[in-house]
C-alpha cells in the first residue's frame, strides 16, 4: 500500500527528533500520577470501610463491592486523556499548514504531483498517527484497572477506537484552520474556537426546544437530540459512562420527555447511538478536510482570482 508522502516525511522528522519522546514521557507522566492519586484515595476509602465493619464483626456485600471503584479508574484516566490530547492535536495541526507558510515552503509543496486533498489528508493523518502513539503508550496505565476486573478488553480496543474518532475529527478542523490562517498563532485560536462552535452549537436545538417546552408539564424534545450525533464529546461520554450517561439519564425520565421516533429508537441502545454518532463525526470530519483541499488548491484560492482577474484586465 502506497504510503503519503507527506505523512512519511513528518513521520520521519518527528520519529528523529527527541521532543516526540519527550513528550511522550510528560504525557505518560501525567496520567500515572493522575492514576496513581486515584488509586491511593479509594484504597485508603476501602480501608476505611474494612477498618468499620471489622469493628461490627460484618463484612458483608458492601466491601467487597467497594472494588468496583477501582473500575471507575478507567473512564477517569480516558477522561484525562481526551481532555489533554483534546488541547494538543489543535496545537499540532494548527501549523501544519500555516507553518508551512511562514517558512515559505508552502509553494514548494503545491509544485509537486500530490493533489490539495492528498495534502490535508497527509497532514491529519500525521496528527491522528501521533495522537495514536500517545494513546497506545498509555495503554499498560490504563490496563492496570482490569486486574481488579469489571471492565472487558473489548472495552479497551472500543476506546482505541474512539479516540482515533476523536482525533480525527479534531485534526481535520485544526488543518482546515491552519489552511484559512497565514500565521499559526491565529490558526490555533481558530481551531479551538471551530471546536468550540461544534461542541456548543450541536447543544443549542436542545435548548431551543427546552425553553419552548418550558410552561408544559412534558419537554418536548423532537428530534433536537440528533444534533448530538456531530457532537465528539457527547460521544466519548456516552461511551464511557454508558448507563449513567446523560443520554440514559434522559431516557430514564421518557415519562417527562417526548422524542421523535428516531431519536427513541436511538437512545434504547447505547451501541447504535455511538455507532452512528461514529459515522456522523466522520462524516463532518471529511467535510471539513474537503473545505481544507479547496483551500490549499492555488486555482481556486482568492488569490489565484485576484491575480488572474488583473491580468485579464
Amino acid at each position: 500500500m502506497k504510503i503519503n508522502p507527506i505523512l512519511k516525511r513528518e513521520i520521519k522528522s518527528d520519529t528523529r527528533s527527541i521532543r516526540l519522546f519527550l513528550s511522550l514521557m510528560i504525557y505518560n507522566l501525567v496520567l500515572f500520577l493522575i492514576f496513581a492519586a486515584g488509586l491511593a484515595i479509594i484504597s485508603d476509602r476501602i480501608n476505611n470501610y474494612s477498618d468499620y465493619y471489622s469493628w461490627y464483626g460484618w463484612y458483608g456485600d458492601t466491601l467487597l463491592e467497594s472494588y468496583s471503584w477501582f473500575a471507575s479508574l478507567f473512564p477517569i484516566i480516558a477522561l484525562v486523556q481526551c481532555g489533554i490530547l483534546g488541547l494538543i492535536i489543535p496545537i499540532i495541526t494548527a501549523s501544519s499548514i500555516s507553518g508551512e507558510k511562514e517558512r515559505q515552503t508552502f509553494d514548494i509543496m503545491l509544485t509537486t504531483a500530490i493533489t490539495p486533498m492528498g495534502i490535508v489528508r497527509g497532514k491529519v493523518f500525521t496528527a491522528v498517527t501521533k495522537m495514536m502513539l500517545y494513546v497506545i503508550t498509555s495503554i499498560p496505565i490504563m490496563s492496570v484497572s482490569f486486574i481488579f476486573g469489571g471492565i472487558k478488553w473489548s472495552r479497551l480496543f472500543g476506546f482505541v477506537v474512539i479516540m482515533l474518532v476523536y482525533g480525527f475529527f479534531v485534526g481535520s478542523i485544526g488543518v482546515l484552520c491552519s489552511a484559512i490562517c497565514k500565521s499559526s498563532k491565529a490558526s490555533i485560536i481558530l481551531s479551538f474556537v471551530y471546536c468550540g462552535a461544534v461542541y456548543v452549537g450541536t447543544l443549542i436545538p436542545l435548548v431551543v426546544s427546552s425553553f419552548l417546552s418550558y410552561n408544559s408539564n412534558t419537554w418536548d424534545m423532537g428530534e433536537s437530540l440528533l444534533f448530538l450525533l456531530l457532537n465528539p464529546a457527547v460521544m466519548v461520554e456516552e461511551f464511557l459512562f454508558g448507563n449513567s450517561s446523560i443520554l440514559s439519564d434522559l431516557q430514564e425520565n421518557g415519562g417527562y420527555i417526548n422524542y421523535g421516533g428516531i431519536t427513541e429508537m436511538l437512545l434504547e441502545n447505547n451501541t447504535v447511538w455511538i455507532i452512528v454518532s461514529i459515522i456522523m463525526v466522520i462524516l463532518l470530519s471529511y467535510l471539513f478536510m474537503w473545505l481544507a483541499a479547496i483551500r490549499v488548491n492555488p486555482l481556486i484560492g482568492k488569490d489565484y482570482r485576484r491575480n488572474n482577474g488583473k491580468a485579464k484586465k
